[in-house]
């Protein structure tokens, strides 16, 4: 199971370090990257990157809210848990 969601973290994964650390910094693509798309100061590299990583980021968020769910219904605090609602405690 958790080489599935490594596999499918790696497939968003790479291209988003291949766009950023290789692609992005040659000059000849700049401008390509850099347009500005849908609303001003938004790039094209940024919502390339940001539609790649959401999918991680949603799936890793998955699995942890499910270890909440658990843990809370068993009546057994983690300290993940306890991370999870401390800024909700504590903010105005």
């Amino acid at each position: 199971m958790w080489r599935h969601r490594l596999v499918g973290a790696a497939f968003f994964t790479i291209p988003a370090i291949v766009i950023h650390m290789i692609l992005m910094p040659i000059h000849a693509l700049k401008p390509f990257f850099m347009q500005e798309v849908l609303l001003p100061k938004l790039h094209l590299a940024h919502l390339i990157l940001f539609f790649l990583a959401t999918p991680v980021q949603v799936r890793g968020g998955e699995m942890a809210s499910c270890e909440h769910k658990h843990a809370l219904l068993s009546r057994r605090l983690l300290l993940s848990c306890l991370l999870l609602l401390f800024p909700v405690v504590f903010v105005d």
